[in-house]
């Protein structure tokens, strides 16, 4: 099946010199092991010397468990929808971008009340507002604070939960709204916004990495399922959608493989791992 930039499956292409893949709906799912197809495709992609680069919406510390699970121990992961690029020998951060998360959050209060909120502090875990709950944003170092430490420092990634109400009515309510130094992405599925500094995405900091590795684009593939993956999958040789995505994800792919159920990601690598 063929979307978007409409590359025909069947055309010779690959393999791919750099590969860039989501976590969350293409790699496994929260509280899962990864598929063992899965996991032995990723694994045969690294044993072939092809860079293998997760891309994740996740912090620093909800990432870290996943590369021990994928066994990925050098090279570079991308966290934050772009925001942080660390090294995974060294765990050091390679390129950090933050904001002032105080006006966005004032903004945002008074357009959605009741919003809850948490954000990211690259040496102290996740901040959050009382009545967010750890399980709902993730689970690793987590602890709740009063709305003026929350934004207290600049932070990597900021995260709003609109409780009782759905996606759709966030995005509704939001309507396009202009949220001044930041990049934000709505989740299609529940009321979530994840945000952070301005013209920061996936793609831009995987652009960064292609360029350093002197990778050509046209050797890149990626992976993903989600709305924080479509200017990933524009940029990539190669965009591939998972099946699950929404439509607005498929549109931007130049394929779609399977689902996850599906083992849609192992389907991929196999072609070239």
């Amino acid at each position: 099946m063929c979307l978007g930039n409409s590359l025909p499956v069947t055309e010779t292409w690959g393999p791919p010199r750099l590969v860039a893949l989501d976590i969350d709906g293409t790699i496994l799912r929260e509280g899962q092991p990864v598929s063992p197809r899965v996991l032995t495709a990723i694994a045969n992609a690294v044993a072939g010397g092809t860079p293998v680069v997760l891309a994740t919406g996740r912090s620093v510390f909800s990432t870290r468990p996943v590369l021990t699970q994928l066994g990925l121990v050098a090279g570079e992961v991308v966290c934050s929808n772009g925001a942080v690029r660390m090294d995974m020998a060294t765990g050091e951060f390679r390129a950090v971008h933050d904001f002032d998360a105080a006006p966005v959050v004032n903004q945002l209060g008074e357009l959605l009340p009741g919003a809850m909120f948490a954000v990211e502090r690259l040496t102290v875990g996740n901040l959050l507002t009382s009545g967010l709950l750890p399980s709902q944003v993730e689970p690793e170092w987590l602890r709740h604070v009063d709305l003026v430490t929350l934004v207290a420092e600049p932070t990597t990634r900021l995260t709003l939960f609109w409780e009782g109400h759905t996606a759709e009515e966030l995005s509704v309510q939001l309507n396009g709204t202009v949220l001044a130094g930041v990049t934000y992405n709505l989740d299609p599925v529940g009321p979530w916004m994840v945000a952070v500094a301005e013209g920061i995405t996936k793609a831009a900091a995987l652009e960064q990495l292609r360029a350093e590795l002197e990778i050509p684009i046209e050797d890149t593939l990626a992976v993903g399922d989600g709305t924080n993956d479509i200017e990933m999958l524009r940029w990539a040789g190669r965009g591939v959608a998972m099946g699950q995505a929404p439509d607005i994800v498929k549109e931007a792919a130049h394929e779609v493989t399977g689902t996850f159920d599906e083992d849609g990601l192992a389907s991929i690598l196999e072609r070239w791992f």
